[in-house]
């Protein structure tokens, strides 16, 4: 989720040259790479305060689980997340429709918001089943 909203700020703020045109005309390179950083940034946060817990950071000790650990799990999860995002992005190109929903104006609809989080969720599982 973090990803997409890097990626969107980052994006509208640079520009420059797009990712994918003809699947989703408005996402950039740079935003793509607003929203590694920004899943990375975000990862080292999270793992910041989680372990200012006393109860979590015996856990994360126990489970040997560093600050590396989140940093390679943001990375992928945002490879993820834009992966997603561009396949539901495909898949309204087949369909003709340019949007799936007007709720959100300018973000393409509830699914825009959903698709990315919907593969991240299957991804997380995954890995935290690999992990622990």
């Amino acid at each position: 989720c973090m990803s997409d909203v890097f990626a969107l700020f980052v994006g509208t703020i640079i520009g420059g040259k797009k990712l994918a045109p003809k699947i989703s005309p408005n996402k950039t390179i740079a935003g793509a790479l607003g929203g590694f950083l920004g899943s990375l940034l975000s990862m080292v946060i999270f793992f910041i305060v989680l372990k200012s817990f006393s109860d979590i950071s015996v856990a994360f000790k126990t489970a040997e689980i560093t600050v590396w650990t989140f940093l390679i799990y943001g990375l992928i999860a945002s490879l993820v997340s834009q992966a997603g995002d561009l396949f539901e992005s495909y898949l309204k190109r087949k369909a003709n429709a340019k949007d799936s929903g007007a709720i959100f104006p300018g973000h393409g609809g509830v699914m825009d918001r959903l698709d990315s989080i919907t593969v991240n969720a299957m991804f997380t599982l995954i890995f935290f089943i690999i992990i622990l």
